[in-house]
C-alpha cells in the first residue's frame, strides 16, 4: 500500500509539472478546451446549415380528385394532377450567393469570439506574471519588516529603542503581510480563472516574468493588418455584403413564379392527359420586401463604416498609451537600477545612522517605485497584446 502511495505521489508530481506550460501553449490548450468556444462552433455550424436552407426546389403538389354517381353501379371517374412551381430562375443563383456569404460571415463571427476568449486568456496570463512578480517584491518587502522587529525587540532591551519605534515595526510588519496575502489570494483567483477559460482542465503558466518587451508595428501597418484580417471588420463587410445581394433576392422575387406538371383525367370508357402551366404575379406579398432590404442595406454600409472609424480611433489610443507606458517604463528602469537603495538603508539602520521612523519613511518610496515598475509593464504588455489581437 505504501508502494502504490508513492508511486501515485510520483503520478501527481509528474501531472503537475507537465502542466507548466508557455503561454504560446497555454492559448493552444483554450481554444481547444474552451466550453464556450466550442459550444460557438457547434452554434457556427448550425447557422451554416440553416444558411443553405431554402434554396431547393418546394415540394411537388399531388391532386387526386375521384368522383362517383348513382346508382352506385355507375362507374367511377376522377383526375389526377402533379404540378411543380418554382421561383424565377436567378432567385436561385441570388440564393446560393447569399448563402455562400453568411456561411463567410457566420465564420468570421466565431473567429471573433474565439479571438475575444484568447485575449482573455492572454490578459490572464499578463496578470498571472504580474502577480509572481509583485509576489517577490512584497515577500522581500515582509522579510525586511520581520528583520526589522527583530532589531527593534534587540534594541528596546538594551535601551536604544523606544516603544514608538517597537510600535512602528509591529505595523509595518502587518502591512506588508496583508499586501501578500492580498497579493496571493488575487494570483490563486486569475489561476482559477483560467483553469475555467481552459474547460476546467489544469492548466498552469510557466515562468514568473514577461520575456521579451513586444514590439509594436507601425500605426499604418497595423491599421493596414486590421482591415485585411480583423475578424469583427470581415463580418461587417460580409454583413454588408449579404444585404446588398439581398436586395438582388428581394428584385428576384418580384419576378413571376412559374408551374409545371402533368394532368390525366379518366371516365368510363375515356381517358385525357395533359401539361399543366402556370404563373404567378407577385402584385401584393412582396410589395415592401425590396424596400426592406434597402434598408437593411444602408444599416449594414453604415455600419462598417462605424466600425471602421471605431478601429482607427481606438488604435490611435492604444497607439498613444504605448508610447506613454513605454516612456515611463524606460524613466522607472533607470530610477530602479541607479543604486541598490534597500541594501543602503539596511546598512544605515544596522549602523544605527537612521531611526526605524526614518527607516520606514523612506522604505514605501523604494518599493512603490518597484512596484510601480511592475505594473507599468503589466499595462503595457496588455496595450501592445490589444493591439496584436488581429494576429491570435
Amino acid at each position: 500500500m505504501k508502494k502504490i502511495g508513492i508511486l501515485a505521489a510520483l503520478l501527481l508530481l509528474a501531472v503537475g509539472a507537465s502542466a507548466q506550460a508557455t503561454m504560446e501553449e497555454v492559448l493552444g490548450s483554450v481554444e481547444q478546451n474552451n466550453a464556450t468556444l466550442a459550444a460557438r462552433r457547434k452554434l457556427t455550424t448550425a447557422q451554416t446549415l440553416e444558411a443553405r436552407v431554402g434554396n431547393s426546389l418546394e415540394n411537388p403538389n399531388v391532386v387526386y380528385n375521384p368522383t362517383w354517381g348513382r346508382p352506385s353501379s355507375a362507374s367511377h371517374a376522377g383526375e389526377l394532377e402533379v404540378t411543380q412551381s418554382f421561383d424565377f430562375p436567378t432567385s436561385y443563383a441570388h440564393r446560393a450567393q447569399l448563402a455562400k456569404i453568411r456561411e463567410q460571415q457566420y465564420g468570421h463571427e466565431y473567429a471573433a469570439y474565439r479571438q475575444q476568449v484568447l485575449f482573455e486568456a492572454q490578459s490572464l496570463c499578463i496578470q498571472i506574471l504580474t502577480y509572481r512578480q509583485l509576489r517577490q517584491i512584497l515577500d522581500e518587502k515582509q522579510q525586511n519588516a520581520r528583520r526589522v522587529v527583530e532589531i527593534v525587540t534587540e534594541r528596546l532591551a538594551t535601551g536604544d529603542a523606544n516603544v514608538l519605534e517597537e510600535n512602528k515595526a509591529k505595523y509595518e510588519l502587518i502591512a506588508a503581510r496583508n499586501a501578500y496575502e492580498n497579493n496571493e489570494i488575487e494570483l490563486r483567483a486569475a489561476e482559477n480563472r483560467l483553469v475555467n477559460l481552459n474547460g476546467g482542465e489544469p492548466l498552469m503558466l510557466a515562468g514568473e516574468h514577461f520575456g521579451v518587451q513586444p514590439e509594436l508595428r507601425p500605426m499604418d501597418e497595423m491599421l493596414q493588418v486590421y482591415e485585411e484580417s480583423s475578424p469583427e471588420l470581415l463580418a461587417l463587410m460580409s454583413s454588408r455584403e449579404a444585404a446588398e445581394r439581398d436586395v438582388k433576392l428581394s428584385r428576384s422575387l418580384s419576378l413571376p413564379k412559374f408551374e409545371a406538371g402533368y394532368h390525366h383525367e379518366y371516365a368510363p370508357g375515356e381517358r385525357r392527359n395533359g401539361v399543366v402551366v402556370g404563373m404567378s404575379i407577385p402584385m401584393f406579398g412582396n410589395r415592401n420586401n425590396v424596400k426592406r432590404a434597402k434598408a437593411q442595406s444602408l444599416y449594414a454600409e453604415a455600419e462598417l463604416r462605424s466600425g471602421l472609424v471605431d478601429v482607427k480611433t481606438r488604435l490611435v489610443q492604444l497607439y498613444e498609451r504605448a508610447a506613454l507606458l513605454r516612456s515611463s517604463l524606460e524613466e522607472y528602469r533607470q530610477i530602479d537600477a541607479s543604486s541598490r537603495p534597500i541594501e543602503l538603508l539596511n546598512k544605515a539602520l544596522d549602523a544605527g545612522q537612521i531611526s526605524v521612523v526614518d527607516y520606514f519613511t523612506e522604505l514605501p518610496t523604494i518599493y512603490e517605485v518597484r512596484q510601480t515598475l511592475v505594473e507599468i509593464e503589466r499595462d503595457y504588455q496588455l496595450t501592445c497584446a490589444e493591439i496584436n489581437m488581429p494576429e491570435l
